[in-house]
């Protein structure tokens, strides 16, 4: 009897604990005989303690390889090495996963059964870790503009969507080995980028209703920090630039670009006078742009 292998990649960053718990909550989707699991840890240049976690971790389980990168490549870099690695060892079906969630029992039969009839991307449903009632993402709409609306409908069949979420991309290998995440991101847009990508070549996306994970970033604590600021400004320019059409693209650069010394006049006169943070937020706005006109692509680089 034919038993397809699937390779779940999570990327490592300095989150050990969360790594392993994520591990734990894959082995007990082990019982299954419908399916292999094998499980590749990315460590992306983690500090030694962290990295020392992981491997003693992985020492004592058979079913974890871990990969270690010389220098920390981002979030689409390393899932790549990730999704080169179970391709080189022929595996079957490949889930790029977030290491910081946790996977109910059920769902990775649940991508597979509905991976075997359709040759399609999938994702699954992203409940809220802290309040497992709470639905994170069920698919989402990309508007015109490049803004991801996200649904938050609770849905009891499969369905389409425009945009996956890069907490949960489920995939077989035929379709890892064409499309790769995109590396010149470094951080954020990676999966609006491999959404739209896929959509121009019309490669269908679902979301499988019946499979589930929860994670444990709160969109309502998540503080938006310096570096991740210039990150979302620069790589949404890098964006629309790779994926607008004329006269819209023209229209919203020539926009852009007239109200920004207006609006950073205005931003540095209320970190003067009420709040030192719109300093630093337009210094990394400055910085996203200047980056960007000059085709800086990759990591920040102070």
């Amino acid at each position: 009897m034919y038993v397809p292998e699937i390779f779940v990649i999570l990327l490592n960053y300095n989150g050990a604990e969360d790594t392993v718990e994520c591990v734990e909550s894959l082995k007990k989707a082990m019982f299954s005989r419908d399916y292999k699991l094998k499980i590749c840890i990315v460590d992306n240049k983690s500090d030694n303690e962290d990295l020392k976690k992981i491997i003693d971790y992985g020492v004592n389980n058979l079913s974890v390889n871990i990969i270690r990168n010389d220098k920390n490549i981002g979030y689409a870099g390393g899932n790549n090495v990730g999704i080169s690695y179970a391709i080189k060892n022929k595996a079957d079906y490949i889930w790029v996963l977030n290491n910081d969630v946790i996977v109910d029992i059920y769902s990775i039969s649940n991508l597979l059964n509905t991976a075997k009839h359709n040759n399609a991307f999938y994702s699954s449903k992203i409940f809220n870790y802290y309040n497992k009632e709470e639905l994170m993402y069920c698919g989402a709409e990309i508007r015109k503009n490049f803004d991801v609306v996200f649904k938050n409908i609770n849905i009891n069949c499969n369905i389409s969507t425009d945009f996956l979420s890069g907490a949960s991309i489920f995939a077989h290998r035929s379709l890892w080995e064409k499309y790769k995440l995109p590396e010149e991101y470094f951080l954020y847009e990676e999966d609006l980028d491999f959404s739209l990508n896929l959509k121009q070549e019309k490669i269908p996306m679902y979301i499988v209703a019946d499979a589930k994970i929860y994670h444990k970033e709160s969109v309502s604590t998540n503080k938006l920090s310096y570096i991740k600021y210039y990150y979302l400004q620069r790589n949404k320019l890098m964006l629309i630039n790779k994926y607008a059409k004329n006269p819209w693209k023209t229209c919203f650069f020539i926009k852009k670009f007239f109200i920004f010394p207006f609006r950073t006049i205005r931003r540095l006169i209320k970190g003067i006078f009420l709040n030192r943070e719109y300093i630093y937020y337009t210094k990394y706005e400055c910085k996203a742009f200047y980056d960007f006109l000059r085709g800086k692509v990759g990591k920040f680089d102070d």
